[in-house]
């Protein structure tokens, strides 16, 4: 896995992760400026601005916002709360094993694709996901009990409390002094 200078992320540590990240240097780009540019339009009619922490301890509520967000009519919405076997079923999609199954799967089909694209018609993002999938990282990211898997609960952090301070620095740096976005992770304390 490539990070957004090209360098080979699989043999990253979590610092070094953790630094990319915090820089805007990821490999999804920065995280922090699209994050602060999408919460301020969190209020817009056709924007649905939740988080992980919203869905995981508000399951079908959460699940529930979303089905009415996505059906202007109503109908998704009605549906679910006519039927709790289909609120249920999907809120267990939702939750972080069910979310990690479908990653998984997904992945893995996406790889199946990519082996089967000639060489000279395999489009960048295709050589990076084989050469992610030949990497240590791929394996040890869907070994779930890898050290350093993240069991998705709330509170729970990987970060030193110097790791915290830094990116809450360059949270307000991004978003400025009078944004609010902190507060998305005022629990987390």
């Amino acid at each position: 896995m490539l990070n957004a200078q090209g360098k080979d992320a699989s043999k990253e540590t979590f610092e070094g992760f953790y630094d990319d990240f915090v820089e805007g240097r990821a490999m999804c780009g920065d995280y922090l400026d699209s994050l602060t540019s999408w919460y301020a339009r969190r209020f817009d009619d056709n924007v649905l601005f939740l988080t992980y922490q919203e869905l995981a301890e508000e399951n079908k509520t959460t699940v529930l916002r979303i089905a009415d967000f996505l059906d202007v009519d109503g109908e998704y919405g009605r549906k679910l709360r006519r039927s709790r076997r289909l609120l249920e079923k999907i809120c267990a999609e939702t939750r972080n094993e069910g979310v990690w199954e479908c990653v998984e799967s997904d992945t893995k089909r996406r790889m199946q694709e990519a082996a089967a694209i000639s060489d000279e018609g395999k489009p960048e993002w295709v050589k990076r996901l084989q050469k992610a999938g030949n990497s240590e990282a791929y394996g040890k990211l869907f070994a779930k009990k890898a050290k350093g898997y993240q069991q998705g609960v709330i509170g729970d952090s990987m970060l030193t409390p110097e790791m915290a301070k830094r990116m809450q620095e360059r949270i307000k740096a991004v978003a400025g002094a009078g944004c609010d976005v902190m507060n998305l992770w005022k629990s987390d304390d």
